[in-house]
């Protein structure tokens, strides 16, 4: 299926949109690599560096380049981007057969993108929508669904690859998956858009992406 297998995303035809073939190209490195290169993946621009937000956390900062496209998206848009990378992701594993690398590819794939983009969206979405009423009860409920989520991924690592639970399981991923995107985007979009100013939503857009590359480097 693929050609590289270290590198998924270049072979799955799954959509991605210009945003996220950028912020993954430094995923496409090795990590001695990517580090080293850090600057021109993110922009080939100067100005990338580490910085600390309010909340203490060391992120990512780029002058140019990837945050110049980040600064045109608001928060919904940065958040459809990893969305459409999920779906595309879920689709593909439950096509695979048997223990194969596809589907160990595929799994950790996935995988990844399910930690980075919970822990960007709870930190820079959901942690300020909870300050809302309208929005409170809304957020917990994703919070909790992202939970059952990782249930799942963790239930896939210790079963058998190879054994038809594996896939059942893999398909029960999947309809959270899509049962969690579509809750999101019919709804808790539509009340954050009434309770965020035009501001916040770009400014969670930048900490959300920055957030979202930082995680995704850690592997």
């Amino acid at each position: 299926m693929f050609q590289d297998a270290e590198n998924p995303r270049i072979y799955l035809n799954i959509g991605l949109q210009s945003i996220n073939e950028k912020r993954v190209s430094l995923l496409k490195l090795s990590r001695p690599t990517r580090e080293q290169m850090l600057p021109d993946a993110l922009g080939n621009l100067p100005g990338v560096g580490s910085h600390r937000n309010k909340s203490g956390h060391a992120g990512l900062q780029a002058s140019g380049g990837l945050l110049a496209i980040i600064k045109r998206m608001n928060i919904f848009e940065a958040l459809r981007t990893s969305h459409e990378t999920q779906r595309g992701l879920a689709d593909a594993l439950i096509k695979t057969s048997g223990d194969s690398k596809d589907r160990d590819v595929l799994f950790k794939e996935l995988r990844t993108e399910l930690a980075a983009h919970a822990a960007a969206e709870e930190r820079f979405f959901y942690v300020p929508l909870i300050a809302h009423d309208m929005t409170q009860e809304p957020s917990r409920h994703g919070i909790a669904e992202h939970h059952e989520m990782d249930e799942l991924v963790e239930k896939l690592e210790k079963t058998d690859a190879s054994s038809p639970a594996w896939i059942a399981v893999a398909k029960e991923l999947h309809h959270k998956i899509f049962h969690h995107l579509k809750d999101e985007e019919q709804g808790i979009f539509q009340l954050a858009g009434k309770v965020l100013t035009e501001a916040e939503k770009l400014s969670l857009a930048k900490d959300y992406e920055g957030e979202f590359v930082s995680q995704r480097l850690k592997d």
